[in-house]
């Protein structure tokens, strides 16, 4: 961040670049979620097997 920006566009700046990384954020979370599911399937299969 340029220092001689008003205090606001920092702010401003910042709450932009949060909100433009929001989605990503969203996506990780999903995509964690569904990995978590795919190894608790993986360990009832093996379970099953057993």
């Amino acid at each position: 961040v340029r220092d001689d920006l008003p205090a606001g566009d920092v702010v401003r700046r910042a709450e932009v670049t949060r909100a433009r990384a929001e989605p990503a954020r969203a996506l990780v979370r999903v995509l964690r979620s569904l990995k978590r599911e795919a190894e608790a399937a993986e360990v009832a299969r093996q379970w099953e097997l057993w």
